[in-house]
């Protein structure tokens, strides 16, 4: 017989749900909606259902769910920063374990490479994602496998993807597939 202890996502997400049906109490005639299971196949690397990220950003308790779920899949981390007096655009983002590098393309005027450089995180086969919690949004980017410790994607400069990941003011959370 073995003493299996369950997995803190899998208690914070029971958590979440029974919070929620103890709000609810008796008086709820719609079905329960399934949003934390979707969160949790979204932090997996699963395509967001339709209104997901916009549900989190209302929702406190989902959106403290997705914190703790990124929390226990994360490898590496980029808290927000005080932003600088100037306005204009970072080169680099640095971050515990990883960097975050962003250069003009030679060949395409017009676009950015995103690269991240991991430090001190294994590199591993896997693609990762790169949450960004920005105050007026939240967002999910994959960048392919790294190679030597770096895995970089291409974005148009006027994007606002990467304008989220430029800013100082956001966090990211390093994730690997």
């Amino acid at each position: 017989m073995t003493n299996r202890t369950p997995d803190p996502a899998t208690v914070a997400l029971a958590s979440y749900l029974e919070s929620q049906a103890a709000l609810a109490g008796s008086a709820r005639t719609a079905p329960a909606q399934a949003m934390p299971w979707a969160l949790a196949r979204y932090v997996a690397g699963a395509a967001p259902e339709p209104g997901l990220v916009d549900t989190m950003r209302t929702d406190l308790g989902l959106y403290r769910l997705y914190r703790e779920l990124l929390a226990n899949r994360s490898q590496a981390i980029s808290p927000r920063q005080a932003a600088a007096a100037s306005d204009a655009p970072s080169a680099e983002r640095s971050g515990q374990g990883f960097r975050l590098e962003f250069r003009s393309s030679r060949a395409t005027p017009g676009q950015v490479y995103a690269t991240v450089v991991l430090e001190g995180v294994e590199a591993g086969e896997r693609a990762l994602q790169v949450h960004v919690l920005g105050q007026e949004a939240l967002l999910r980017l994959d960048f392919p496998a790294p190679v030597d410790g770096r895995s970089q994607r291409l974005f148009p400069a006027d994007s606002p993807e990467l304008a989220l990941l430029r800013r100082t003011d956001s966090e990211l959370v390093l994730v690997t597939l």
